[in-house]
């Protein structure tokens, strides 16, 4: 155990009804216990810090002459391999809390005292504390989050009422900035620079919006914190935009970005001049800040036939906004059968999915849907409901923000071989009108009419079809005079299977190029 009133830390800004409920429950006759309840960095244990400094210097009448003690319960578990070990331990420390008289325990992450200590054989910390608390022997603030209150603490019922419940929400923006304002001074004389207080309002927007999964007011004072120590004499925005993509790998700049993913894709894609455009147009309002603020950043369907390059342009897109390591793909030919959607949202309170965990460690992110079509109707529905909302609540109840993501759908729905005899005869005239209607045959129009753009690819002409092999044979080093040596495959073949088939033919050629200058 140690004095809390002895740790040195930040003056507590705001928070008067909560630290007013907890000198109210610690006053009570019976039950003088509280629980801080209330998600990671919103700022519980601020609250007990500067609670023990008003004690230190009695300025709570109904609590004079107590004290704060944090116990640790991780050192106190330490060490005890045997059965008993643990209890006599924990006994021993609730003797001198009692003897003391004035003594008031600080539990951080309480939920723990649930199967602390419970070797086989042996009692938890919470059935050890339950007979003091009872009998008022002891006094307990403990603190932990909403979701670990819910899953651990409030199932033991017994535990749960001898707490007064104080719910710590969030601090506003508003709060937040005030509390910017109150500690920036320390910051400055911590690392012997000057922060500017116009930055400070920008603080709160960047981390308001790009760290929607962590919470206020940790979040601006750990982006604050972060970028004073790399700052020199003086905080500028470069620093905190610098502190955002180095630890948080996340893109705060956008400008732009639409002409530099042009580029990489035209060096790696063949041909879809018009659907290139559509693409750059609809990006081109992203880099503008020109979306609806409360749906997703972008959402475009890709559809078009196999093989021409709608996944490796999303996956350029990615690269260009966010990076590698923010491209969330899924297959959805994984998420067609009745129940799919667990797979998404999780199976229980008890696990995240892949979607919830990506996105609460990449809020900032492009999310890859290929082969849309093969997705389950209610998979389709959830989805729709992110275009809309902008969020979904995970199987926690926790809400997932997806404000800062891109979606972007592949499909090659309708796109067969009799597709493409119709527009052989019909001069290759592939009508937008004509795509919506095979797309309506598939997916509801509730849901076609929520995504921003929809971008039809064609198929590859005899043309692009040598340009796609005289680029991929001179990327390996190779060259053939006659490419129809090469292109072996029918034109039906190549409008179903599109680029990937005309490598490996380059392949193939290649290989029999070698197996011909051996024999001779």
């Amino acid at each position: 155990m140690h004095n809390l009133s002895l740790v040195k830390s930040d003056p507590l800004i705001g928070r008067n009804d909560e630290m007013q409920q907890l000198i109210n429950a610690l006053s009570r006759r019976n039950k003088p216990n509280a629980i801080l309840v209330g998600e990671p960095g919103v700022g519980k244990t601020a609250l007990v810090e500067e609670l023990a400094k008003r004690l230190l210097e009695n300025k709570i009448p109904s609590l004079n002459g107590k004290m704060i003690y944090e116990l640790d319960l991780a050192s106190t578990v330490g060490g005890t391999k045997y059965r008993g070990e643990f209890e006599e331990k924990v006994k021993k420390i609730l003797k001198k809390v009692i003897e003391d008289g004035n003594a008031i325990l600080f539990i951080d992450e309480i939920h723990n005292v649930i199967k602390a200590g419970g070797a086989e054989g042996a009692i938890d910390a919470s059935n050890i504390l339950k007979p003091y608390l009872s009998r008022n022997e002891i006094q307990i603030i403990g603190a932990t989050t909403e979701d670990e209150f819910q899953t651990i603490f409030e199932k033991d019922k017994a535990l749960k009422r001898r707490f007064q419940i104080i719910k710590m929400l969030p601090s506003s923006k508003e709060e937040t900035l005030k509390i910017l304002l109150h500690t920036k001074n320390l910051y400055e004389k911590h690392y012997n620079i000057t922060i500017d207080d116009n930055l400070l309002p920008y603080i709160v927007n960047v981390s308001d919006n790009y760290l929607p999964t962590l919470f206020f007011p940790d979040k601006a004072l750990d982006i604050l914190d972060n970028s004073c120590v790399i700052a020199n004499k003086k905080l500028t925005m470069d620093n905190i935009n610098s502190t955002i993509e180095n630890y948080y790998k996340i893109n705060v700049n956008m400008s732009n970005k639409s002409d530099l993913a042009l580029k990489k894709i035209k060096e790696k894609i063949v041909g879809q001049e018009e659907a290139l455009e559509k693409i750059q147009q609809a990006l081109t309002l992203v880099d503008k800040n020109i979306y609806d603020k409360d749906k997703p950043l972008l959402s475009m369907l890709f559809i078009g036939p196999s093989g021409v390059g709608k996944t490796e342009i999303s996956k350029i897109i990615g690269e260009t906004y966010f990076s590698n390591e923010n491209i969330i793909y899924f297959d959805m030919s994984s998420y067609q059968e009745f129940g799919s959607l667990n797979k998404l949202i999780g199976y229980s309170s008890d696990n995240n999915s892949k979607l919830v965990r990506e996105l609460k460690a990449h809020p900032k992110s492009l999310i890859i849907l290929d082969e849309i079509e093969k997705a389950s109707n209610e998979v389709l529905d959830f989805f729709l409901q992110i275009f809309d909302q902008g969020f979904f609540d995970s199987s926690k109840g926790e809400r997932i923000d997806c404000k800062n993501v891109m979606i972007i759908m592949t499909s090659n729905y309708g796109f067969d071989s009799n597709l493409s005899m119709k527009l052989n005869l019909n001069n290759n005239i592939l009508s937008e009108n004509f795509v919506l209607k095979k797309l309506q045959n598939r997916f509801r129009y509730e849901f076609l009419s929520r995504i921003d753009e929809i971008v039809v690819f064609s198929f590859l002409n005899n043309d692009i079809q040598k340009e796609i092999a005289k680029n991929y044979l001179n990327s390996l080093g190779m060259e053939f005079s006659c490419l129809d040596d090469v292109l072996i495959h029918s034109k039906e073949e190549y409008d179903k299977f599109g680029a990937r088939l005309i490598k490996r033919d380059c392949k193939k050629a290649i290989l029999n190029k070698f197996k011909e200058e051996m024999k001779n």
